[in-house]
């Protein structure tokens, strides 16, 4: 059984088996209900009394109420406002426990549960994010490569809720799996990723796929420099070797963040050239895609700033473009308005500029909830005295932060 690491939260709660019987098997159609839950019944569907069976469910004696209770909590924290504090911190310390189970498919199940409400919510706290770090790194340093797996996973999920000491710390943990792969494997990304793919494919493979891109995702919120300028290296090398391709362009971007000169300026350097690259073309099944994209987003995430007098100079220009061009409506989810959807938005503009895309719904910004363009009109007085304008919209479905700060 792996400690959960200096948590009061993970020494309350039981581990064993018999701490989840006490409140017998669910009904069955209770339990119907709570598998519909795990499995992604839609938003808009869920009830107040569905939150109370996610709760029972986790104390049922039955195995499989408890693996679709912690992968109902998955999905309902993607849900936007629908989970509250409350809810987690009932369900916290079981789900905590269950993650460090001895059994990888309970530990599996509920620790995806918590890696949603770290990634999709911002409703745990620091104690909470201290405790399921703890359990992550305890379960990297297993000798079975599963639970490792399971630990990296939730790692990865946690990033974003990190302070400094944690990051600094999980870095290097992330890196050292990185530099590990990157000196045992000489092929290409994609001969890689058919291996990982593959029927004769290993735990080790798997637990490698996923410890690179954990890595590269870890790169975007790094705040040590030397430990950036040693990242860069590395990946910039593997990028030129072919081990790693475009996807990793964004992972270049957050290291430039942090980077000292000449590193900052040739990280940029590489992202234009991906941008202007001719063979930035391949396929993925029957569509197409551009890997600039990727170098977009690196871009934005690399120069995430505005200077204040451009954008009154701009906004004077653009106005009547973004008019003309900018579709937007409101989105509703049973009959309630939650933001604003950009169904269509003038490129080139600072709405793009600041990282919207045609598609977006504006959720919120800055923290006051956007449920028509009347309030974003009204919000700009305010807004133009802040430092940093933070966005929260969904995106294909998933909740999505973009942050700029303004000079």
């Amino acid at each position: 059984m792996l400690d959960a690491g200096g948590g009061d939260a993970a020494d309350a709660a039981p581990i064993d088996g018999e701490a989840f019987a006490e409140g017998g098997a669910l009904p069955p159609a209770e339990a119907e209900r709570l598998h519909a839950l795990g499995a992604g019944s839609g938003c808009s569907t869920v009830t107040q009394p569905d939150l109370s069976l996610v709760q029972r469910g986790m104390l049922s004696s039955d195995s499989a109420d408890r693996g679709w209770a912690y992968l109902a909590v998955e999905k309902l924290a993607r849900c936007p406002g629908l989970l509250d504090r409350q809810f987690v911190d009932a369900v916290f310390s079981q789900m905590l426990a269950a993650a460090g189970s001895a059994d990888l498919e309970r530990a599996r199940f509920a620790a995806r549960g918590l890696g949603a409400l770290s990634s999709y919510t911002d409703l745990l706290v620091a104690n909470q994010v201290s405790q399921a770090y703890g359990l992550a790194v305890a379960s990297l340093a297993s000798s079975d490569i599963e639970v490792r797996g399971i630990g990296l996973g939730l790692l990865g999920e946690l990033l974003r809720q990190l302070d400094a000491a944690q990051m600094y710390e999980a870095f290097q943990l992330l890196f050292a799996e990185f530099e590990a792969w990157d000196q045992s494997y000489s092929g290409s990304w994609n001969e890689f990723a058919a291996m990982v793919i593959a029927p004769e494919s290993t735990p080790e493979l798997r637990f490698q796929s996923s410890s690179v891109r954990v890595l590269l995702e870890s790169c975007r919120y790094v705040q040590d420099p030397s430990q950036a300028a040693a990242a860069y290296l590395v990946v910039v090398s593997a990028m030129n070797q072919g081990k790693l391709e475009v996807f990793a362009l964004p992972a270049v971007a957050g290291l430039g963040r942090v980077l000292p000169e000449p590193e900052r300026s040739q990280a940029v350097d590489s992202i234009i050239a991906a941008l202007s690259s001719q063979t930035a073309w391949y396929s993925v099944g029957s569509g197409i895609i551009r890997p600039a994209n990727y170098a977009n987003d690196a871009l934005l995430i690399i120069e995430p700033w505005l200077d204040r007098a451009e954008i009154q100079r701009r906004l004077a220009l653009e106005v009547p473009r973004i008019l003309a061009e900018t579709a937007a409506f409101p989105y509703t989810q049973d009959g309630q308005v939650l933001g604003v959807s950009l169904p269509r938005i003038a490129e080139g503009t600072l709405l793009t500029d600041a990282g919207l895309r045609a598609g977006d719904v504006l959720v919120k910004m800055n923290g006051t909830p956007v449920d028509g363009m009347p309030t974003l009109i009204g919000l700009w007085t305010r807004l133009q005295s802040e430092s940093r304008l933070r966005a929260e919209v969904l995106r294909d479905g998933q909740p999505v932060t973009l942050a700029v700060d303004i000079r």
